[in-house]
């Protein structure tokens, strides 16, 4: 407890229960907290802190979006759209679409989220595809009005691969990278396939020896204009994109298969190159995963838990999720940086763990939650001066 009350800048006597916090939580304006979150990581992308987040071909920075389900349940959820099941039923539905920095190397950020909730914007009832477009249209206008000026890559999954998405990100400014589904636009497969077959591409190929066999990668890049679905329209102009795929097949020392994967994205990046086709798929292709896959795994097995709906009523709900991706943020610096190296320098040189992690994240009590119970025992005084700190990524 007295770790907690120097952290948090007075006297705490005891530990607020549940209904205490999620009472407060309720009525907190979830801009609050938001703010915390994203201020927090654009103060590392400022100091150049994230530049392991910075691809090679256009000199931006990687931003991956996904959604995903928080909770469903036949209880009331405020804000909540709903599905109604074929039994009957009714459940309420929480959904988030999250905006993170990633690199290749698994490091994520989260820095917005955008809700999707049952008012003018979204339908009552939950449709996923529907939803989360119209969640990345609000999400990603808020961020060019919020930071006019950041130069992007946004990676996206087949969901958004449409005119307006790649319109909208043209009119920004932001280069994009959207996974290819085959089926998902007709016309693009077949003048694809029409391409492909009269030899219309660029290609090649990349040899990797290793312990046990070896990996081939073969690379090919297609030019195409962009005009399908609302790009037909009249007054609309077609999109430049590249359509880049990697096919990678690992044999063994008998040069047999032992596996076989292809990427295929659809990309504004200009990849006309064997080394860019190379680069884009080291830097950007293959980067959307470290949010979709591993850091929502990670968000829900390892800890936090967000698919428990830890506060149904007024803001509870949103606000739980962002103290959780806060603490998420601060797992990643404690995890993957030598962040906990420089506070254990610190604190054998006469310093400690709140005034060194106050300085870094500049973020209130918030700050302390992810380390807590590693402090229970330690004395915690406050030191002043942190500036010769320079925390790096660990991407080995």
């Amino acid at each position: 407890m007295d770790n907690i009350g120097s952290l948090c800048g007075s006297p705490a006597p005891a530990v607020a229960r549940g209904e205490t916090i999620n009472y407060y939580l309720a009525g907190l304006a979830e801009h609050w907290l938001a703010d915390v979150l994203e201020h927090t990581v654009f103060n590392l992308l400022k100091a150049k802190r994230l530049e392991v987040c910075r691809e090679r071909l256009a000199d931006t920075i990687l931003v991956a979006a996904d959604g995903t389900g928080l909770t469903s349940t036949t209880r009331p959820i405020a804000h909540s759209t709903t599905r109604h099941h074929g039994d009957g039923t009714l459940a309420y539905h929480a959904y988030v679409l999250l905006l993170s920095f990633v690199s290749p190397h698994g490091i994520i950020l989260p820095f917005m989220r955008e809700f999707v909730e049952n008012g003018d914007d979204y339908e009552p009832e939950f449709q996923k595809q529907d939803c989360e477009l119209k969640a990345q249209t609000k999400a990603f206008a808020l961020l060019k009005k919020n930071h006019p000026m950041l130069r992007l890559t946004v990676l996206l999954d087949a969901l958004s691969l449409n005119y307006d998405m790649m319109d909208m990100f043209r009119h920004y400014g932001w280069h994009f990278c959207i996974s290819h589904a085959e089926d998902k636009v007709p016309g693009l497969r077949d003048q694809l396939a029409k391409k492909l077959a009269a030899g219309e591409f660029r290609t090649t190929v990349q040899e990797i020896p290793g312990k046990n066999g070896k990996t081939i990668q073969t690379y090919r890049a297609v030019d195409i204009k962009y005009a399908f679905g609302k790009g037909r329209e009249p007054g609309a102009i077609a999109v430049p994109v590249t359509y880049v795929e990697m096919k990678r097949v690992i044999l063994d020392d008998n040069n047999q298969e032992v596996e076989s994967k292809k990427y295929s994205r659809v990309t504004s990046h200009v990849i006309k190159t064997p080394n860019q086709m190379v680069t884009f798929f080291e830097d950007i292709g293959c980067t959307r995963w470290v949010e979709e896959n591993q850091g929502f795994n990670e968000m829900k097995n390892l800890g936090l838990n967000i698919e428990h709906a830890y506060g149904t009523k007024g803001e509870a709900l949103k606000n739980h999720f962002t103290l959780q991706m806060i603490a998420f943020c601060i797992m990643q610096l404690a995890g993957k940086t030598n962040l906990i190296e420089l506070v254990a320098r610190d604190v054998n040189g006469g310093g400690n763990v709140s005034g060194s992690l106050r300085i870094i994240f500049k973020s209130l009590a918030a700050t302390a939650r992810a380390f807590l119970n590693n402090l229970k025992n330690q004395a915690l005084r406050l030191l002043e001066d942190y500036s010769s700190w320079r925390i790096r990524w660990l991407t080995g």
